[in-house]
């Protein structure tokens, strides 16, 4: 299975529509018109794979998805601006990958609600995006829905929402029944806060394989609150669809923007070690994945990737299997995937007018091809894209 995870920041139909914002950089800051057609190139470029078939996703989960301010576990609605840019990604995909069997898993709100006159900051309302290729995976669940509620299979009832709902239709979400989850208990049955009542939970999903042996796989993506992203990710560990020991699929995938970052060493092995003791491994590394967390414009500069990305490995894939050998033996192809330069593997290339390797001229802050790497055309409509690269994994 190829997943591919991507937090791309605040968003919602505003990402693939016509903004007028202010330009970021020191040599201007006139106002312009976004150009959504290279937005889309974008876009294109990472969900195709490069244009390469052997790397184009088989799902995909989209970060930081917008919501209101609604309760824990409530249906995105079908009018919002988050729900309206997933339509309009699963409407591009499948034009650009020829392929009308994508599918979207109906979203969920992952942290509650604020609650009325409370002034302390509370965290960004946010769901999970996941669009799938129907014709080679398959939406599990685990759970179903009951009175418009994600809940387990012994209390299903009756569908969720009426018949003439958005998500029931065919052609977005294949008339599914299934839901996946977002509120989660230890094994002592207390609800689990990852950190603090109102921070973000995990969206878990199984997926199957519909080619080969048909793996059953477990997804959990998460977006922590940054401040609290340590225990955010150490409380993923006491999740009981996560333990060894219980029944479930025998891969499992834990995936996301963690806020950990890998060049925090002691942060990072604190955060995740309760994920390394229930057997999880990384997946991406700083000695060959660099960065996922780009620079803002102004501070951008061509030259190489410390140059024009943050020092900060951000974004991972950690992944179990059922026995204790597999993970360890099990070989995969995985990368933080950086367009601006095709590196690193898979065959990406860069969606700029000016590629990197034509900056001869660059020397420390000259102005010119500084400049020009600070455009529209170039570094800035990716950054206005989102401050993160996308993610990929092909689990072998």
């Amino acid at each position: 299975m190829k997943v591919l995870i991507w937090n791309v920041e605040k968003f919602t139909i505003s990402r693939l529509t016509n903004t007028t914002i202010r330009k970021e950089g020191q040599f201007t800051s006139r106002k312009v018109t976004v150009e959504p057609a290279r937005v889309e190139s974008y876009f294109q470029e990472v969900f195709t794979g490069g244009g390469d078939a052997d790397y184009t996703p088989e799902v995909i989960a989209i970060l930081e998805l917008l919501t209101p301010k609604d309760p824990l576990g409530t249906l995105l609605g079908e009018g919002t601006a988050g729900a309206q840019g997933m339509f309009r990604l699963l409407k591009l995909i499948k034009q650009w990958t020829h392929n009308p069997a994508w599918r979207l898993v109906p979203p969920l709100k992952l942290n509650p609600k604020k609650p009325v006159g409370l002034d302390a900051k509370w965290a960004q309302n946010e769901a999970i995006g996941i669009l799938y290729d129907s014709s080679r995976v398959a939406f599990r669940g685990p759970n179903v829905w009951n009175n418009n509620q994600s809940l387990g299979p012994a209390v299903a009832g009756q569908p969720y929402g009426a018949a003439g709902s958005v998500w029931r239709k065919v052609a977005i979400t294949g008339g599914t029944t299934n839901a996946g989850i977002v509120q989660y208990y230890d094994q002592a049955g207390t609800a689990i806060r990852f950190d603090d009542y109102h921070h973000r939970r995990p969206f878990l999903v199984d997926m199957q394989e519909t080619y080969g042996t048909q793996r059953l796989i477990r997804l959990v993506f998460m977006h922590t609150s940054p401040g609290f992203h340590e225990g955010g990710t150490r409380e993923m560990a006491k999740m009981t669809q996560l333990q060894p020991g219980t029944a479930g699929p025998p891969i499992v995938l834990c995936g996301g923007d963690f806020n950990v970052n890998d060049y925090d060493v002691a942060s990072s092995v604190y955060s995740y070690r309760p994920l390394y003791d229930l057997r999880f491994r990384k997946r991406l590394t700083k000695e060959i994945d660099y960065s996922t967390h780009y620079r803002p414009v102004s501070e951008a500069e061509p030259g190489g990737w410390t140059k024009y990305q943050k020092h900060q490995l951000i974004d991972n894939i950690l992944i179990r299997h059922q026995t204790k050998t597999a993970a360890k033996n099990q070989k995969y192809t995985s990368a933080a995937i950086d367009v601006v330069t095709p590196f690193p593997h898979p065959p990406y290339d860069t969606v700029m007018d000016i590629k990197l390797a034509d900056y001869p001229t660059y020397q420390g802050q000259n102005p010119g091809p500084v400049g020009r790497f600070r455009q529209w055309p170039n570094f800035w409509h990716i950054r206005t894209t989102s401050d993160h690269t996308p993610i990929y994994v092909d689990i072998q």
